[in-house]
């Protein structure tokens, strides 16, 4: 007998260019970006209170650069309250010579040089209402004004829980305009650690997508505050729904996973399934075989990964 084996392959035929610099976008479907301010403890689901973005744009981008912030204040439904709202959070804009470059900038903690490049414009919120539910702009920006990353100009927009204890959730884009989200072509939004609220409805999965470069052997995933709520796992062009270690309440986990070739210059698809239908806020990154975080994009690069089936004919002679 012969054996034969046939790749198949389903393709999701999908653009993934619209939406591109929305955080989170609809392909990572969780609610909202998280961050608690200084005086939280540690087990609502923040680990240091400090989230880091970059936004990467084509060197031959012509015209202005706004990044917006959807309810930047810490008042009202989109937040966690720890008793009365009394948070401040900061949201600057970092660009110039090591705002990404820095080693510091894509550490998965606030070392000193995280805060690295030069400053372009800053705001801090409390509970203002005038800003509850609405988008909240900083701009213009010229494009040459981010850090030289090869064919790219790179921007860092860091978020930085203040005074307070409560947690701040918000949403966050790039736009070529001012008073609405409008994509720059090409660009990108990543990140090398999320702190983020998952959806209430246990029957929705987030989805997050980090990129394997050719050099990596392995990666180390950690999680932290999962609550033990459900259960996680990655799905690729080589692992089907493979299930990895997810952490209890206030606590970090980590597991180790080989790569193969087939996984290379891809996005995997780390998946978040909650059992109930409780609140949750957590930590999530990965590092590869050296311990360097790996980037999360909001968007899969090229597409939403998807396992590649194997299947065994058989024909008799």
């Amino acid at each position: 007998m012969k054996s034969i084996y046939i790749s198949i392959i389903f393709i999701i035929v999908s653009s993934l260019t619209g939406f591109a610099q929305l955080v989170p976008s609809s392909y990572e479907n969780i609610d909202y970006l998280m961050t608690f301010s200084k005086e939280s403890s540690k087990s609502w689901g923040d680990d240091d209170f400090v989230q880091t973005y970059f936004f990467s744009v084509p060197k031959e981008h012509v015209g202005n650069l706004y990044f917006r912030v959807y309810d930047p204040n810490c008042s009202g439904a989109l937040d966690q309250a720890n008793g009365t709202f009394d948070s401040k959070t900061k949201f600057s804009v970092y660009g110039g010579k090591d705002a990404f470059n820095h080693p510091a900038a894509k550490n998965v903690n606030p070392v000193r040089g995280y805060d690295s490049g030069v400053l372009l414009d800053s705001k801090t919120f409390g509970n203002e209402a005038v800003f509850e539910e609405k988008w909240y702009t900083f701009g213009p920006f010229n494009p040459m004004e981010g850090d030289v990353d090869g064919d790219k100009f790179v921007f860092k927009l860091l978020i930085e829980g203040q005074s307070g204890n409560d947690g701040n959730g918000y949403r966050l884009a790039l736009s070529s305009e001012s008073d609405k989200n409008k994509d720059v072509e090409a660009a990108l939004a990543f990140a090398y650690e999320i702190s983020f609220r998952l959806k209430s409805d246990p029957k929705e999965v987030a989805h997050f997508y980090p990129f394997i470069d050719p050099d990596v052997t392995s990666v180390k995933q950690n999680n932290f505050d999962f609550d033990g709520n459900g259960e996680m796992r990655i799905t690729s062009v080589a692992k089907n729904k493979h299930k990895i270690e997810s952490s209890r309440d206030g606590e970090w986990v980590s597991s180790v996973h080989k790569i193969v070739e087939e996984e290379h210059n891809l996005s995997m698809d780390v998946q978040i399934i909650k059992s109930d239908d409780s609140g949750n806020d957590m930590v999530l990154y990965l590092q590869n075989q050296y311990g360097d975080a790996i980037p999360f994009y909001s968007l899969p690069q090229p597409n939403v990964p998807k396992y590649k089936y194997k299947v065994k004919i058989t024909l008799e002679e």
